[in-house]
């Protein structure tokens, strides 16, 4: 199996209006400390107490965020945690490699990739992407199942795009 990395954003609070926790997965990094960021800097914008010199400093760091009030009474505080996780994948032998189908790992963008991997005469496998089938943004501006196939394997751009419609047609974008 493949492994992959996730970051997990665990945001808690104690306070007057609520005491417990949520947590939120990211496949990238960046996502999840923007996500962090934006959630404390609305924290601070919604705080109903003033800070003053009896309340701790607010705390902005790469991974980890806090901000407590009222000697501590009321606390929030954000951190990221990175996961290896193991992603299942489908593996079918052809005569000309194995294809290899796995979850994108994405929640914002659920699908199945499928990658060609290539065994050169006993040479490391190597694997090209050749579709991804996601629920995603489709060139429409629409939610919808979308179809990206991948012809020329030097480079990342899409060759294909297409779309599945409400009544389960598919559908060329590109």
């Amino acid at each position: 199996m493949e492994k992959t990395k996730v970051y997990t954003l665990l945001y808690t609070e104690n306070s007057d209006d609520r005491c417990g926790s949520e947590v939120e997965v990211f496949t990238d990094e960046q996502a999840a400390r923007a996500e962090m960021q934006r959630q404390y800097a609305q924290m601070l914008n919604n705080l109903r107490h003033e800070l003053d010199d009896g309340d701790d400093a607010p705390s902005l760091e790469d991974r980890y965020a806090r901000i407590s009030t009222d000697n501590c009474f009321n606390h929030y505080s954000w951190e990221i945690t990175v996961h290896e996780i193991e992603v299942p994948q489908l593996r079918v032998k052809t005569p000309l490699g194995t294809l290899v189908a796995a979850d994108t790992q994405n929640p914002d963008y659920p699908g199945i990739y499928v990658d060609l991997e290539c065994d050169y005469g006993g040479e490391k496998a190597e694997r090209v992407g050749i579709a991804n089938v996601e629920y995603g943004e489709s060139l429409r501006g629409r939610r919808e199942i979308c179809i990206a196939t991948y012809e020329d394997m030097e480079t990342d751009d899409c060759t294909r795009y297409l779309r599945v419609d409400s009544h389960g047609k598919i559908k060329i974008e590109k």
